[in-house]
């Protein structure tokens, strides 16, 4: 019964993020969180791929071993890769969210960095689809962007424009990074 609890307050803090993000929670139950919401997407995913893969192995996750393969790593990155890189992330916005002075603690950054992938990850087995995936990843993406600010904004007290800059920094000191080092590989 957790796990459809945790579920729909994953699914009202993606639909409404402006309530549905004000819950504070500790690093664990963070996790705990995205691990019990990913759980449905995650059965999804791998259903939808091997549908696909069923139709057409070169879209899906293919036949076989390298059917077995590819689930195999779409586990490890939802449940393993995604959870370590929120751990990042988040210890990232929060050095943001302390220098624009935003009040709160760690584990707050990490509920609303939470929040915001669990919002991709809700939809990922539709990005098996050819072009329709990556037309509905694209546009929760953008959506993921607003249940983080609004999150950001709800677990530190904070403005809405103060939170989009805690978001806003770091992406673009990380493009510019990615930039940089791209131009110095190709440029030689």
């Amino acid at each position: 019964m957790d796990v459809i609890k945790e579920l729909k307050a994953g699914i009202d803090a993606i639909a409404h993020p402006d309530k549905g993000t004000k819950k504070k929670m500790a690093v664990g139950a963070s996790l705990r969180m995205y691990y019990k919401f990913s759980i449905i997407p995650g059965i999804l995913y791998l259903f939808a791929a091997g549908i696909i893969g069923a139709i057409n192995p070169a879209v899906g996750l293919g036949t076989g071993a390298s059917a077995a393969f590819a689930a195999a790593m779409g586990a490890l990155l939802v449940w393993v890769i995604i959870p370590i890189l929120m751990l990042v992330a988040a210890l990232i916005y929060h050095v943001f969210a302390m220098m624009f002075g935003l009040g709160g603690k760690y584990a707050n950054t990490l509920a609303a960095v939470a929040f915001m992938e669990m919002a991709g990850v809700s939809v990922m087995w539709v990005g098996i689809i050819p072009i329709l995936g990556a037309i509905v990843e694209f546009v929760v993406w953008i959506w993921s962007i607003w249940v983080f600010v609004c999150a950001m904004a709800n677990q530190h007290g904070a403005s809405k424009g103060k939170a989009f800059i805690v978001w806003l920094m770091p992406t673009i000191i990380i493009i510019a990074i990615i930039g940089v080092v791209a131009f110095s590989l190709f440029a030689a």
